[in-house]
């Protein structure tokens, strides 16, 4: 197969997920010394917003407001307010983690973009978070022609709902039948695909998967590229 496009997911395909969640839990605990019931309070707020992103997953059809649904749905399973729950969520897991993605970069991902792009291939991402800050962190923005996260007005669902890869294949001018999907979450990026309609490549933990997909860019034909550099 030749794909014209390839879409990627973000946190652990793109980076180690693993090794941020280590740092990450090194901050909270320093930012919690001496104070047990604070960091009780943060870690189950933490834990119910991940909590009710994997309970929403199974929705059948997308949500109204899904961002405020996921705090909601949150504050309700943790007894934590609603504007208190939004306030952790931003601070811990949209903008403190920033500054440490550049260090857990997939190995070998920026090379792989690289070639694809000199292949012609279209690049997206599709994520069940926000992203923009995320690849700029990391140094891989300039790369992707288009940036869908399940938030957007168009898409108001988390993987596995296929909507999300549906809507950026169509920002990329392709079909679903051109484009190739790189995620890390048995279950859901393979079944996102699968009902899609779109291939999909797993890369494991231990970056089982990248020589499958470095395999496919390689033998991509090069050909004139089509597609733009912003959303």
């Amino acid at each position: 197969m030749n794909p014209r496009a390839l879409l990627f997911d973000v946190d652990g395909t793109l980076y180690s997920q693993a090794w941020l969640r280590r740092r990450m839990m090194l901050r909270l605990g320093k930012a919690c010394a001496g104070a047990p019931l604070k960091a009780r309070s943060l870690v189950r707020a933490l834990a119910a917003y991940r909590c009710a992103q994997e309970e929403m997953r199974a929705a059948a059809a997308p949500f109204k407001n899904l961002e405020e649904a996921q705090i909601e749905l949150a504050s309700r399973r943790s007894g934590i307010e609603a504007a208190r729950m939004r306030a952790l969520v931003q601070h811990w897991m949209e903008r403190s983690p920033l500054d440490l993605l550049a260090r857990c970069v997939r190995p070998g991902i920026a090379d792989l973009l690289r070639q694809a792009r000199e292949r012609g291939l279209g690049l997206g991402v599709v994520s069940d978070y926000p992203c923009e800050r995320k690849l700029e962190a990391m140094n891989l923005r300039a790369y992707f022609d288009v940036i869908v996260c399940a938030q957007d007005r168009e898409v108001q669902c988390f993987k596995p709902h296929p909507r999300g890869l549906e809507v950026a294949a169509r920002k990329l001018g392709v079909t679903c039948k051109e484009v190739v999907y790189i995620g890390d979450r048995r279950g859901v990026d393979d079944a996102a695909a699968v009902r899609a309609g779109i291939s999909s490549i797993l890369i494991e933990p231990d970056g089982a998967g990248m020589s499958h997909l470095a395999a496919l860019v390689a033998a991509t034909p090069y050909q004139k590229s089509s597609f733009c550099t912003t959303n």
